[in-house]
């Protein structure tokens, strides 16, 4: 059984439905009161291992019988703990599942990764970048200058729990991606329900949004003149860190944009 904090339980059931007969229920040594069907459901509020004994008892079998004539089973209840793991990147910044890491540099941009609780119970796989490693790490990824995103995927198994984990991650490789700085200006950023796009030189031009893993949100041709703000609606998405691409002719300005809840 997996515990994951709070009550676990389980069901047990001897399929004994004879008249006349008794059951007696003992968990961990202390007889279970209120509880003399076939059926009887323990529950469990941390880990370890537990022992249900029940014995069968009739009208016709006293008591004060010896132990070795009661009929009796016993079965033994493993309760393994969720591992609770974070992500624990470049040896210092923790993040929790579902959250986004932004990171920076030049290329190529080396990485490593790293549960924050190693325990020698616990088995560890990896999905970073396309590629699988075992064991805690740490794991070490460099990504070039042509990627913008990572999703990194962390499974912790601990007995019969097991835990998956999830890390967005957002990569800033060499060309910086500050717009405004290359001739775009994306405001207000961090956004809530709608962003201005302002452009340093007319003409037409290809919009589009991603998301942290690189899909396609939103995209839209438009005709831009300088220093003239156009709006991009974003009422309808998500919160989380967002790739705003804007292509005219052949440059290629890309600027990261948050939008909050």
């Amino acid at each position: 059984m997996c515990f994951r904090g709070g009550i676990v339980r389980d069901s047990l059931n001897t399929g004994i439905t004879t008249p006349g007969l008794t059951h007696v229920w003992y968990l961990n040594g202390q007889q279970v009161t209120g509880v003399s069907g076939n059926q009887y459901r323990p529950q469990f509020t941390a880990p370890g291992v537990n022992t249900v004994v029940v014995e069968i008892r009739s009208a016709s079998l006293s008591y004060c019988a010896p132990a070795q004539n009661i009929p009796r089973d016993t079965v033994y209840i493993l309760v393994d703990s969720l591992p609770k793991e974070q992500f624990l990147v470049n040896g210092s910044s923790l993040y929790n599942h579902a959250d986004y890491v932004s990171l920076s540099g030049t290329a190529p941009l080396c990485v490593t990764y790293q549960p924050s609780i190693v325990n020698p119970a616990f088995t560890f796989t990896w999905t970073i970048n396309g590629n699988t490693y075992t064991g805690p790490g740490p794991h070490q990824e460099c990504y070039t200058a042509a990627q913008t995103a990572d999703t990194v995927v962390l499974i912790a198994t601990n007995g019969e729990c097991v835990e998956y984990d999830t890390l967005y991650v957002i990569l800033d490789i060499v060309t910086g991606l500050r717009g405004s700085e290359n001739g775009l200006a994306v405001y207000p950023n961090p956004a809530k329900d709608q962003v201005y796009l302002q452009a340093r030189q007319s003409g037409t031009a290809q919009v589009r949004l991603l998301d942290a893993r690189g899909g396609l949100v939103w995209e839209h041709a438009l005709v831009l003149q300088a220093h003239q703000p156009y709006a991009i609606p974003i009422r309808e998405l998500p919160a989380g860190i967002y790739l705003l691409e804007v292509r005219q002719g052949g440059r290629l300005f890309q600027t990261r944009l948050a939008i909050q809840p």
